[in-house]
């Protein structure tokens, strides 16, 4: 996914800060991210989500792998969250940033 680093200076505080901005050409693209599943302390799947806007994503699940009942996630699909690059763990030692869901958008 295209993301721009752009810099900006918060009005209030005068700090600087770096802000993710989604690039136009990556709206309506479907991209992929990754949510908690809420009883687990660190796991997190990976499912797919159509780029709404910056920081806009609708979570969607093509291959079905939501289930409520066995494995709940702290969203579902069908919901408009906004995501955040993190280090994620592959289990093998090895941490790469990935698209993580992180709030409900209004």
């Amino acid at each position: 996914m295209n993301l721009l680093k752009k810099v900006f200076r918060n009005k209030t505080s005068n700090q600087v800060e770096e802000k993710d901005v989604v690039m136009t050409e990556e709206i309506g693209k479907r991209v992929q991210i990754y949510i908690r599943m809420i009883d687990a302390t660190e796991c997190f799947v990976p499912t797919e989500a159509l780029v709404l806007g910056p920081k806009r994503f609708q979570i969607e699940d093509p291959k079905n792998n939501y289930d409520p009942v066995y494995s709940p996630w702290d969203f579902k699909p069908g919901d408009i969250v906004s995501c955040k690059y993190q280090k994620l763990s592959d289990g093998l030692g090895h941490r790469s940033q990935h698209l993580v869901a992180k709030n409900l958008c209004e």
